[in-house]
């Protein structure tokens, strides 16, 4: 599905992922979060994604990768409270994961300081975009992100 995608065939991609979701078991959680995927990003419909993560957390309420997912659609349709909630549930779920930490600071840098503070938020984008270049220093999402964040704030050396 991912070589489907790469080369465009979108519809090839959501058919295979389609067989994948009917037969149950973790490649059905992988299947519907692809499928969710393939939704929110190439079909922009958000509603038929939270539908298929909902799906896939039904199946396996452990997937960080649909947390992941679900969360970062709420914080990109003005439901940012709940995205920031299922990202930090996907970090609690696979803190080392860049695409995550990205997501997560993504979604603290758009809420106001009062609503991203918790105890364990110190610090909020700014550590969440470091964590996940020390994860994977060449993220090219983080770097975009943390570059972006570092501007608006006024730090233009730290946009290098």
């Amino acid at each position: 599905a991912d070589e489907a995608l790469a080369e465009g065939e979108t519809d090839l991609a959501e058919g295979m992922l389609q067989g994948l979701a009917d037969v149950g078991g973790e490649s059905q959680v992988l299947a519907l979060v692809g499928l969710a995927d393939i939704a929110f990003k190439r079909r922009a419909n958000p509603a038929r994604a939270e539908v298929l993560l909902n799906k896939a957390l039904e199946v396996d309420p452990g997937s960080a990768k649909a947390f992941r997912l679900r969360g970062a659609i709420f914080a990109s349709t003005r439901r940012a409270p709940e995205g920031l909630r299922d990202l930090k549930k996907a970090f609690q779920l696979d803190p080392k994961d860049p695409d995550t930490l990205c997501d997560l600071g993504c979604a603290m840098s758009t809420m106001p300081p009062s609503a991203a503070a918790e105890p364990e938020d110190e610090g909020g984008a700014e550590r969440c975009y470091k964590m996940a270049l020390a994860v994977d220093p060449g993220h090219v999402h983080t770097l975009y992100n943390y570059g972006t964040f570092m501007y608006r704030k006024g730090d233009l050396a730290g946009t290098e």
